[in-house]
């Protein structure tokens, strides 16, 4: 595969996320609103970036029933773009990040909380 048909949907990626936020705002603040309209309907805490990769994976899902349709791929780059834009902005809520934090939190007091 030559890497001109692998730069095609990444720049194709950048051209949709520049109109959906025309259409849609700021993707910062709006996987913000949706996370908190999914915490809420969960009743569990869904964090911003959680809602870039389950998108994500929405992508991949329908990606497996169709792979030729490539609207699948380039959404797949944008969310991968907002996810890792979203870990920048608040570092405390990466996965890796939790892990530490788990960590630095574990005592018989915060056992109690959970």
């Amino acid at each position: 595969m030559t890497s001109d048909r692998l730069i095609a949907p990444l720049e194709i990626a950048i051209e949709v996320l520049a109109a959906r936020g025309r259409d849609h705002g700021d993707c910062v603040e709006l996987h913000e609103r949706i996370s908190q309209l999914w915490s809420a309907y969960l009743q569990t805490v869904v964090e911003p970036h959680q809602v870039a990769a389950l998108m994500a994976l929405l992508k991949i899902a329908r990606s497996e029933f169709n792979a030729a349709n490539e609207d699948n791929f380039v959404d797949l780059a944008g969310y991968g773009a907002i996810y890792a834009e979203l870990l920048k902005i608040d570092r405390r809520t990466g996965p890796s990040a939790r892990k530490t934090h788990l960590r630095d939190t574990e005592s018989p007091e915060s056992e109690e909380q959970l």
